[in-house]
């Protein structure tokens, strides 16, 4: 098996070497040699697959399949129009031009498509790893907390650096340096992205994935009525509010029937003074006065370093984590000097 295995890897490797050699297409060729390349491995380790893999079918089993996965598709479709939908109604009101200025503010708001990417890979496998243990629910209301905290401080960095970043992503096309005031609007949907997705994953735990639909074609709707009525009028300013309401809408109903389904006994208040003291900071950030460039980076560095303070004004930490904090601190403090 081994032997066939090395083989397979060669015969690929040499597929993909003639192919871009003999017939040279670019990117393109690249692509196709690649995926004929893939192919001619599966052939080669075909034969092993099937002596191997005992092939019968179980109705039990394919009916717990079915019941958990089929969900699985309504939810991403409307997922996927539920992402896209402003973009039509941008275009057909205001014309293709307000779309790439919209794009440039979602280019910024992918920052945090990226950390909610990461945060899911490793939040959903966690959660499932310790579920059968007593003090699960518990260990999953604290690990959500932390979580949360990592989501709203890279938003709240976001919206406050939104007008620099939009600058040096256009840097050599100032017409599109206004995109910086849909970045609060956009940064603010992925925030509720992240609860969605925080808290929707615990629908697993009980096999209750139907539920997922609900909450995604929820979010569908409201955007695209928000999108219908204020698109029109305010255009990628509206649209970034009719995202930011979808996903508040679609994170609501998302805690709410997760609740009901899989009980976690979250320390809300901690959560709720988390999210309240990052709105802060972001609408200091962003309604700091014009001022010299070096001012201005120093107040906003000031802002996000008052951010753990302020969530140590409103006791989100609790007394051995901010021991913990304090420890640290006076590490450093001896290690500077």
């Amino acid at each position: 098996r081994e032997e066939r295995a090395g083989s397979g890897a060669l015969l690929s490797m040499l597929t993909m070497v003639s192919l871009l050699w003999v017939w040279p297409r670019g990117i393109r060729g690249a692509l196709e040699a690649a995926i004929l390349a893939n192919l001619a491995i599966t052939i080669v380790m075909l034969p092993d697959l099937l002596r191997s893999a005992k092939l019968r079918l179980r109705r039990d089993v394919l009916k717990g399949i079915l019941s958990y996965g089929l969900p699985f598709l309504p939810h991403h479709l409307a997922v996927f129009l539920l992402f896209g939908a402003d973009r039509y109604f941008i275009e057909y009101y205001h014309g293709v031009n307000e779309v790439g200025l919209y794009s440039y503010a979602y280019r910024i708001g992918m920052i945090m498509s990226l950390v909610l990417e990461g945060a899911s890979l490793a939040w959903t496998p966690f959660l499932f790893s310790m579920h059968k243990r007593e003090d699960a629910r518990t260990i999953h209301a604290l690990s959500a907390r932390y979580v949360m905290a990592a989501i709203v401080g890279t938003a709240a960095i976001i919206i406050v650096f939104g007008d620099e970043l939009i600058k040096l992503l256009a840097f050599s096309a100032p017409e599109y340096w206004t995109a910086a005031s849909l970045v609060p609007w956009i940064t603010g949907g992925y925030v509720f992205l992240g609860i969605y997705q925080v808290f929707g994953a615990a629908v697993g735990i009980p096999k209750r994935t139907r539920l997922l639909p609900v909450y995604s074609i929820t979010g569908l709707i409201v955007n695209l009525a928000m999108n219908w009525v204020l698109v029109p009028k305010y255009g990628t300013t509206g649209a970034a509010i009719a995202t930011l309401v979808a996903y508040i809408a679609m994170a609501t109903v998302t805690v709410i029937v997760t609740q009901r389904v899989y009980h976690v006994p979250y320390e809300w208040g901690r959560l709720t003074s988390l999210v309240v003291s990052g709105i802060l900071i972001a609408i200091f950030g962003w309604m700091l006065p014009d001022s010299p460039f070096g001012w201005m980076i120093a107040a906003k560095l000031g802002l996000l370093i008052a951010f753990p303070v302020l969530l140590l004004a409103t006791g989100f930490f609790k007394r051995e984590e901010r021991e913990r904090i304090a420890a640290l601190l006076n590490r450093a403090r001896n290690a500077g000097h």
